[in-house]
């Protein structure tokens, strides 16, 4: 009961507003304030009211990556971001207010956590003063090593957003419920170009699964017509329109969910060098 905002009842529903607050759209209150009882003080009949919820379809992580692979595992690239609903009001909160300068080494400090030796520039960074616009990242990344060559083959992590990253849950069992800030949804396209004179080795998808009602993991491999291009789709999505908790007897359910999450980023997909064709000498 620390927050006041003022409500406004359109056509018999209550609508939010945090003007004080730069960082939450119009409209919208922040992630904080979500999804849990407002009082509407009235001096005949107050009433308990719960605050508007963003859905998971409305806070979403979009990434983009266009990437090309050498014949040594090196990857090259552009990279964009984009941060919906909570999780621009999130970054907001965290960075809003910082310069260009602390936001490039935020970007550097994000990509030092998954990869070990990489390179980073052109880094551009978009967060509108209108709140209700997404944060918008991008930059150029090369990263030594991403693929591991082996002999004529390539051994390669389609889940370019998410390799490296640790698993969400590492204990066996858990003593406190589990409480998510938000529902969210990620959404991931990654296209490698590969290296001349490789081709797909009887490529598989990372397993693809739902968990109804919280949510589902889809993933999706394919190849360009002319085979030079791998197309990696992926899409993550926990939660729909209620606060994603959960009971400490749940636990291990939905550590198993993000078990299979996380397995299905680590996928290999292999690449093995196209044998040469035969030389046919021609009459002149």
């Amino acid at each position: 009961m620390n927050n006041s905002d003022a409500a406004v009842q359109i056509n018999d529903k209550w609508k939010f507003y945090d003007v004080s607050d730069e960082f939450a759209p119009p409209g919208t209150l922040t992630w904080l304030e979500q999804g849990v009882f407002a009082l509407l003080p009235d001096s005949k009949d107050s009433e308990w009211v719960q605050t508007p919820l963003l859905t998971s379809d409305q806070t979403r992580i979009e990434r983009v990556g266009d990437i090309t692979l050498s014949a040594t595992g090196d990857a090259e690239g552009d990279i964009r971001e984009l941060y919906w609903g909570n999780e621009a009001i999130n970054w907001r909160l965290l960075h809003g207010r910082q310069n260009d300068s602390e936001r490039e080494a935020l970007v550097r400090e994000t990509l030092k956590e998954r990869f070990a030796d990489f390179e980073v520039t052109n880094i551009r960074v978009t967060a509108l003063p209108d709140a209700s616009r997404p944060v918008g990242i991008a930059y150029h990344l090369s990263v030594k090593g991403y693929a591991q060559r082996t002999g004529k083959r390539i051994f390669l992590r389609p889940g370019f957003f998410t390799v490296g990253q640790p698993a969400y849950f590492t204990d066996a069992n858990r003593t406190n419920n589990i409480y998510f800030d938000y529902p969210w949804s990620e959404s991931d396209a990654v296209d490698f170009h590969l290296p001349a004179g490789f081709e797909l080795d009887h490529p598989e998808a990372p397993p693809s699964f739902a968990f109804a009602p919280v949510g589902k993991y889809a993933a999706k491999v394919s190849i360009t017509k002319d085979n030079s291009t791998m197309l990696y789709r992926r899409l993550f999505v926990f939660g729909s329109d209620k606060l994603p908790q959960f009971t400490a007897q749940q636990y291990k359910p939905i550590k198993a969910i993000f078990d299979q999450v996380h397995a299905s980023d680590e996928h290999l997909i292999t690449l093995k060098q196209a044998d040469a064709q035969p030389v046919t000498a021609t009459q002149q």
